[in-house]
């Protein structure tokens, strides 16, 4: 889209897609961001809340370009705007933009040359230096990254350097960057403070319950005191801090707990008894649903354990086992578990009211966490013998557990080889989920009934036909065709296969993939699902589907497959049971009839006619 606005040009990219955003109604596709340009050395930016400030103390014009296919691939950069040279009084040029975490840039001057690329690391703000290098370190231009991270120790820095009234004037004289030495302007020094200052996020208590608390449990016969830590840097939990290092927010009376509102993941505290004259090593919030039971340790020493909100979803499953035997009645198994709940290092009894209400958000209902925990997996039907072919393309047969009928569900063990799946995550960069992001639901944004990293993968079958990824692409589509019948090849046009990586405490609540209660699915929808176990959880991590009682413990290298056309009675509701120790990864496809390279599963979704049927009509 390009709008003349008083002679200043607008170029609006959509990152990765040539669509307009109109047409971006699949949620995968409707987050792929936008970022505003305004060339002539003026920027305007998109409404997506993280913002990067350039700042360029070089003598010499700089030309900013965006690299859409990441900061290691130059090959498409697009020209994205200037920035003017800097003033003659050393004073840096600087211009903001609005992107979104991930995207990826460089610099070039006419004079010195190209920047190293660099991205946006996420957050409210990125700050970027850049500075003329020295010529005996033979590097023309030097960047300095500033990151959430970065900008927080640097706005803490501020403050201690900058203790009195004046503060922000104070401030405002010493901003810069760390290492260039550039001058961070008054109005950036500015934001900063009001995103970053530990001020914004002094905690208090809380008189009710909040989706985002920490929750302190005293086990002791004498009150205990919480003190916040204002000035933390990140490297400070677990250590020994001072009193006069800390502020104290809220005390927790004797064998009661207390409610606070931590106000900000990252935010530091320390326990204090000034009965006992000790404090305990700092702690930090972890955000969401935080839980610290408050002890003294073998040698008297003040002892704060403290679960996130996955440590303490698996420590109230390991209570409930202990009452399994009763978890088929409510009272019985009530009764029991609230004897068994505690935090399982300090041994610290969670309080009634507390356990048994969290058990119910965590864990949805007792019946959820029976099938997924307590209870065997289902039994085979029968076995079902299917043909697909193997990687050098002969034609072989391959074992399916049938364990339903209608709507089809089966599994097939051992589909890939251990060796297939650790090719397929090293060819993918998939051994960690360091590079994911959180899994979105339908309609974007994140839920906590979805709780895993995810990442499409694309096979590409007309370049790399032999690569690990297609071969299994093909295999999938081979299994999922023989088993139901439907007309599924795996074209371009299908979606692409979809990693998902579950740590513990990880998740993915009972949903449906696609025509759940639908007699009839129309043609490009989903129809099937498949999932291939490539790492399988120590404990924890079945797949059930509810409605029928069924449930799936893998191993590496089994297939999941089920069907949904028609299903209306909605029996492919089906859930990824909580990792309780571990790691599980999956790669899950979705399958589409009469989809093709002309009209794909986000034309298919957008409801935009099927240009085939259009021919068949002259």
């Amino acid at each position: 889209i390009t709008l003349d606005v008083d002679s200043m040009i607008i170029y609006l990219i959509f990152h990765g897609t040539e669509q307009h955003p109109s047409d971006m109604v699949d949620s995968s596709m409707s987050r792929r961001p936008a970022v505003a340009v305004l060339v002539s050395s003026i920027w305007v930016a998109t409404v997506t809340g993280e913002e990067f400030h350039f700042l360029s103390g070089v003598s010499d014009p700089l030309h900013l370009f965006w690299l859409p296919a990441g900061e290691n691939d130059d090959r498409d950069a697009r020209p994205s705007g200037e920035i003017a040279a800097a003033k003659s009084n050393g004073k840096p040029q600087h211009v903001t933009i609005t992107t979104v975490k991930g995207h990826a840039f460089r610099f070039q001057s006419d004079s010195f040359g190209n920047t190293s690329a660099f991205k946006h690391l996420g957050g409210s703000h990125n700050v970027l230096a850049i500075s003329k290098g020295s010529g005996a370190a033979g590097i023309p231009l030097q960047i300095e990254a500033m990151g959430p991270k970065e900008l927080k120790n640097l706005v803490v820095d501020l403050h201690r350097k900058c203790p009195g009234t004046d503060y922000m004037e104070c401030a405002w004289r010493l901003a810069e960057t760390p290492s260039l030495k550039v001058k961070i302007p008054n109005y950036l020094t500015d934001k900063l403070f009001e995103t970053l200052s530990p001020y914004n996020f002094k905690p208090e208590p809380l008189q009710s319950e909040a989706p985002e608390m920490m929750v302190f449990v005293n086990s002791l016969s004498f009150p205990v005191d919480i003190y916040w830590v204002p000035f933390n840097q990140e490297d400070s939990a677990g250590k020994k801090l001072e009193l006069s290092q800390g502020s104290s927010v809220a005390t927790v009376p004797a064998r009661k707990h207390l409610r606070l509102d931590a106000k900000s993941t990252g935010n530091t505290f320390f326990a204090y008894s000034e009965k006992l004259g000790v404090q305990s090593k700092t702690f930090a919030y972890s955000g969401e649903l935080s839980a610290v039971g408050l002890a003294t340790d073998s040698t008297g020493d003040l002892f704060a354990e403290v679960l996130d909100e996955d440590s303490l979803k698996i420590a109230l499953s390991d209570a409930s086992y202990e009452c399994g035997d009763k978890s088929h009645d409510e009272h019985s198994w009530k009764s029991c578990f609230l004897l068994e709940a505690r935090f399982p290092v300090s041994n610290v009894s969670i309080c009634a009211d507390l356990s048994y209400h969290w058990f119910g958000l965590l864990w949805g209902s007792r019946e959820h966490w029976r099938q997924c925990v307590y209870e065997d997996d289902s039994a085979a039907l029968r076995k079902l013998k299917l043909a697909i072919t193997d990687p050098s393309g002969r034609n072989k047969t391959v074992l399916a557990h049938v364990l339903r009928e209608d709507p089809l569900v089966l599994t097939v063990p051992g589909l890939a080889s251990h060796k297939e799946c650790i090719d397929l995550v090293d060819s993918q960069g998939l051994q960690t989920g360091d590079d994911l992001g959180m899994a979105y639901v339908s309609g974007g944004g994140h839920s906590k009934s979805r709780r895993t990293l995810s990442r499409n993968l694309w096979p590409d079958l007309k370049k790399q036909p032999e690569s690990i990824m297609s071969r299994l692409y093909v295999r999938f589509f081979d299994v999922a065709r023989a088993a139901s019948g439907f007309k599924l090849w795996p074209v371009e046009g299908q979606e692409p296969l979809n990693w998902l990586y579950y740590k513990p405490g990880y998740e993915y609540r009972p949903h449906c993939d696609g025509g759940c209660g639908s007699s009839r699915v129309e043609k490009g929808k989903r129809v099937a699902s498949s999932l291939l176990y490539c790492s399988v959880a120590e404990k924890g991590g079945a797949t059930i589907l509810p409605n029928d009682k069924l449930k799936f413990t893998p191993s590496v290298g089994d297939m999941l497959f089920f069907t949904y056309n028609p299903d209306p009675y909605s029996r492919s509701l089906h859930a990824a049971c909580p990792v309780l120790k571990g790691v599980k990864t999956t790669a899950t496809q979705w399958y589409r009839e009469g989809v093709s390279a002309e009209w794909t599963w986000e034309a298919a979704n957008a409801g935009k006619p099927n240009p085939r049927n259009a021919r068949e009509e002259l």
